[in-house]
């Protein structure tokens, strides 16, 4: 019975967690009379609660980019790139890294 009554509590606990964090942050970076817009993307990452994946897409005056990014919650240093798109070569803002953070951990 108390077996049943943790696995519960961590079923409502996951659930709220889920409906308090969206799936999609939008960004817009103003640049002049121009603008890049960015956004992320959260995938779920059952491996390692303390990491969060993220597909991160930018598209506009600075040109394209998509990757996905393993950030590290606990370590923000220990962060890394699993993967950007090939000839891309835009940089993603700190701000767009720093909304994430806040949002996601």
């Amino acid at each position: 019975m108390l077996r049943k009554l943790v696995l519960f509590a961590i079923m409502i606990v996951s659930a709220k967690e889920a409906v308090s964090q969206p799936m999609q942050l939008e960004y817009r970076q103003d640049i002049e009379m121009y603008h890049q817009d960015w956004t992320i993307k959260y995938i779920q990452n059952d491996l390692n609660p303390y990491d969060k994946v993220l597909y991160i897409f930018g598209d506009g005056k600075l040109g394209a980019f998509a990757g996905l990014l393993d950030m590290n919650c606990a370590t923000p240093r220990n962060s890394s790139w699993i993967w950007i798109g090939a000839g891309y070569t835009t940089r993603v803002p700190a701000d767009v890294i720093d909304l994430a953070r806040k949002v996601y951990c």
